[in-house]
């Protein structure tokens, strides 16, 4: 093969190439995941640019993203025609004055994990606040003496 020569496999070998199913190349292509085959028809070919994308899209899955999360990350910045949606978002009430904000396209594995650490974060938040309200009380009800008041209690007792 020449310099000039572009290597090109088909849709199988791309696919036993980056060991994703061929189904699921199609799927990447029809949601713009990965651009279309170098030359369509029953020849379609693609490129090594297709195979690396490809590696691309799963090492970000492997990071646990979403596919949604994956095309707005591999979304050239400024690309003509590229709408930007609105993200949705949770809202997780921790306590009446913490406020926890989660996208609501995260993985199910990931949401499950935010959920317990809220969770937790809840629970500790709620003793450090009882813990808080104990103090005063006792404060309140104990007068923690200072020189000034044993002073003061001094003269008190010897004038008496």
């Amino acid at each position: 093969m020449s310099d000039t020569t572009r290597t090109e496999f088909s849709l199988q070998a791309l696919a036993a190439r980056t060991g994703v199913a061929s189904r699921t190349i199609r799927l990447y292509i029809a949601t713009g995941l990965l651009p279309g085959p170098l030359r369509g028809g029953r020849c379609a070919a693609y490129g090594p640019e297709h195979a690396s994308r490809l590696e691309e899209i799963r090492s970000l899955q492997r990071e646990g993203l979403t596919l949604r999360e994956i095309a707005r990350r591999l979304a050239a910045p400024g690309a003509a025609g590229t709408i930007v949606e609105p993200t949705p978002w949770l809202s997780f009430g921790v306590s009446p004055d913490v406020v926890v904000l989660v996208r609501e396209d995260v993985s199910p594995w990931r949401m499950r994990e935010i959920r317990g650490a809220v969770s937790r974060m809840s629970a500790q938040l709620d003793e450090e606040v009882k813990r808080d309200r104990a103090q005063r009380r006792t404060a309140e009800g104990t007068r923690i003496p200072t020189n000034e008041s044993l002073r003061e209690e001094n003269r008190h007792d010897q004038r008496d």
